[in-house]
């Protein structure tokens, strides 16, 4: 099999596993937690994963000090969209949400263009004429029940942040450090932030039964570590476009989790939001395909 075929698999595989967020943190929500509580276990068990990794292939993982301020803002940026997405979780369909969370690179040349004076392309301008009727699409609802809209507002807020992120990775000292040693630092932070949120007058929230810790496992062990591993192998070895372009999959898995496991509607208006948001983000990455990304 080609180094190529390799990463298609792995790529594959990395945005499924993103998707597969909806499918461990909502039985959570079921059972009394907050997404401060489920965020809390998701970067702690992340991270302690993720530094042990980075360790056992010889890194360092104390910072320089040129490195602490890139960490800590592009920590920030990263840990407002968890928490934007997994709070839109309560108002929206999760499928809707993990939709929404796709236009992220429509929003990162938005970005660039606007802040960064980068050459406004066609086929940006068109995912953008695109993933605008797609978005309000996906406002109205299959259910007969109106859609919540704080929920679409969130979902957008995360896409954005993330975006904010990756042109902070393209622009700022965080290209100069290892994607394992700024994921660890963002993780960290991240659970430090998210504990404080505990209400300690109450007891420690912790799952009572099997059932909820293996959701809280799962959730750090596939959405978070292996889809960035899988991820960070498929660029390696295929390349950044193609590994966007299978990103895709991550709003399809969370749309049909969201069907099988929480019987979410899912007619003709959803499938058709759906499906613009994608084609769109897609047409945005092949006209971006031909500037270098940092991770490549």
């Amino acid at each position: 099999m080609s180094n190529a075929a390799k990463g298609y698999i792995a790529a594959a595989l990395g945005a499924a596993a993103y998707g597969l967020n909806p499918l461990f943190s909502l039985p959570l929500y079921e059972i009394g937690f907050s997404p401060m509580n489920v965020l809390f276990y998701r970067f702690f068990i992340a991270a302690v994963i993720v530094g042990g990794m980075f360790k056992c292939q010889g890194g360092n993982l104390l910072p320089a000090k040129q490195e602490i301020w890139p960490l800590f803002s592009g920590a920030l940026m990263m840990i407002i969209s968890s928490i934007t997405l997994f709070y839109s979780y309560k108002y929206v369909d999760s499928g809707v949400a993990s939709t929404l969370l796709f236009v992220y690179p429509i929003a990162v040349a938005a970005v660039m263009t606007c802040f960064f004076k980068e050459k406004l392309k066609l086929g940006t301008v068109l995912g953008i004429a695109l993933a605008v009727p797609g978005v309000v699409i996906l406002s109205l609802s299959d259910s007969g029940q109106p859609v919540r809209w704080e929920g679409v507002v969130l979902a957008l807020a995360s896409a954005l942040s993330y975006a904010i992120y990756i042109v902070m990775v393209r622009v700022t000292g965080l290209h100069n450090i290892p994607a394992e040693k700024i994921s660890f630092y963002t993780l960290s932070i991240g659970a430090v932030i998210f504990l404080a949120f505990f209400d300690f007058s109450k007891n420690f929230p912790l799952p009572a039964t099997l059932t909820g810790w293996g959701c809280v496992i799962l959730l750090a062990l596939l959405p978070a570590v292996a889809a960035f591993v899988l991820t960070t192998k498929a660029i390696h070895l295929a390349g950044a476009t193609p590994t966007a372009i299978f990103g895709g999959l991550e709003p399809v898995v969370a749309v049909i989790c969201g069907i099988v496991v929480f019987h979410e509607p899912f007619g003709f208006t959803t499938a058709a939001g759906v499906l613009l948001v994608i084609i769109s983000v897609i047409i945005v990455i092949l006209s971006n395909s031909s500037r270098k990304s940092p991770a490549q």
